[in-house]
């Protein structure tokens, strides 16, 4: 998987997944306001970055899902359908859905797809 910037990989997955910029600021559990300011960027803006910028420690675990689902399920309409079904691995909720309950639940999400990846060859 490419070296991103945080916030590329942030660009790429709201347009992978085709969401709003509510819905990535929900189940990024980071402000609207402050990811809008980032993710409207240019490349050189951002490379001047820190790695992590303040506001936005909350999205690691979502690159994390992200990069995970991409090596799983390279077809993105398969990444999407995953996201939105439900799924005994999270007691039958959505993904997504457990996603955005909490950032702890975003960290669960995070390991859970790391230890699946893991198990495939």
């Amino acid at each position: 998987m490419e070296d991103l910037h945080l916030i590329q990989f942030l660009k790429k997955i709201q347009l992978a997944w085709e969401l709003s910029p509510e819905e990535l600021a929900k189940i990024s559990h980071a402000s609207k306001e402050v990811l809008k300011k980032h993710l409207d960027l240019s490349l050189s803006e951002i490379e001047i970055l820190p790695s992590l910028p303040a506001g936005l420690e909350t999205t690691m675990p979502l690159v994390s899902i992200y990069k995970n689902l991409t090596r799983m399920m390279p077809d993105t309409e398969k990444q999407n359908e995953w996201l939105v079904l439900p799924n005994e691995l999270f007691e039958g909720n959505k993904p997504i859905e457990v996603m955005a309950m909490s950032p702890d639940h975003l960290s669960w999400v995070s390991y859970t797809l790391e230890s699946q990846a893991r198990e495939k060859p």
